[in-house]
């Protein structure tokens, strides 16, 4: 069937980002299908999943880097930063508005129980709490979206590294490269292993390449 196109409101529409917020025609994107244990299943948009994840993502990020900068620091104690939880909040209600019959699971808020075979938002709001709260960079928004117990979207955003600006990484799946900061990234495997590298084997095991 033809890719199910969430409702996405113009709240999340970031100055800027109008274009990326509007579903693509199913023409222009690349979808997966739900596992066939749900009969009313249509396929899913990732394209479409990604853009509101980036939205999402950019909000958190703005939130938290606001709270990093604070002049007596960031509000907390120890590994609890309470814009964690406010940052999840913000991000839980964009992804569920957008696709309601989605399931999610963060950190900080717990779950909300989804359609059985529709995908699930995973969210860990700011991972590195414990150096956010010393006011150092480097934490980072992560979401992504599980669709059979596979990833299938991926977007992890160090909101505040290496300077306000951020850093941040993009996936989906069937949607071409990872994207760091709208660039494709190129993969660079060297053409050989040298004695310092270490190849850890399917079961477990390590192997010295000595």
């Amino acid at each position: 069937g033809a890719p199910r196109r969430p409702v996405i409101p113009s709240s999340l529409v970031s100055p800027g980002d109008e274009g990326s917020a509007v579903p693509p025609s199913p023409a222009e994107v690349d979808s997966v299908g739900v596992p066939d244990q749900n009969p009313n299943s249509m396929a899913i948009d990732l394209r479409a999943a990604l853009d509101v994840a980036l939205l999402a993502a950019r909000e958190a990020g703005d939130l938290l880097r606001a709270d990093l900068h604070r002049a007596d620091d960031p509000r907390g104690h120890v590994d609890k930063a309470d814009a964690d939880t406010e940052a999840e909040w913000l991000i839980r209600r964009r992804l569920l508005e957008a696709f309601p019959a989605w399931g999610f699971l963060g950190e900080e808020t717990g779950a909300v129980g989804g359609t059985p075979g529709d995908p699930i938002w995973v969210v860990d709001p700011n991972d590195g709490t414990r150096d956010y709260l010393k006011g150092r960079r480097g934490s980072a928004v992560s979401i992504g979206l599980l669709l059979g117990e596979v990833p299938r979207v991926g977007v992890v955003f160090a909101f505040a590294y290496p300077d306000d600006k951020g850093d941040l990484f993009a996936w989906a799946e069937g949607c071409g490269p990872v994207m760091r900061n709208g660039r494709p990234v190129a993969p660079s495997l060297p053409d050989a292993l040298s004695e310092r590298d270490v190849v850890f084997e399917p079961d477990g095991r390590i192997r010295d390449t000595a």
